[in-house]
């Protein structure tokens, strides 16, 4: 264990003396309806929540849950646009992080 460990550790655990800690996983019904005006899920035809879902169901099956990406991404997207910026600054930074030097 490094000083930087070391230093978090310490942290760490403080934190869960003093907090419970409730799991929350990534829930698309958040996101459903909030696309476009007329509520309904797609954006330029691409269906938010089932985007959400599949993305969500092959992490779980490469690296494991705790890694799937939450709904929050998706918040606040109503059109193409966002939903580029979204993908290209938030999302697949975090993937390239997950998948770090494993390109299959």
């Amino acid at each position: 264990m490094n000083t930087a460990d070391r230093s978090v550790e310490a942290l760490d655990t403080a934190l869960r003396r003093r907090f419970s800690f409730k799991e929350v996983l990534p829930d698309a019904r958040v996101i459903s309806g909030q696309a476009e005006e007329d509520g309904s899920d797609d954006i330029d035809g691409v269906n938010l929540v089932h985007l959400l879902e599949t993305i969500n169901q092959r992490i779980a099956l490469l690296i494991d849950k705790d890694h799937t990406i939450g709904h929050s991404y998706f918040l606040g997207i109503n059109d193409l646009e966002g939903l580029k910026d979204t993908f290209k600054n938030k999302i697949i930074p975090l993937l390239q992080e997950y998948f770090y030097n494993d390109y299959s």
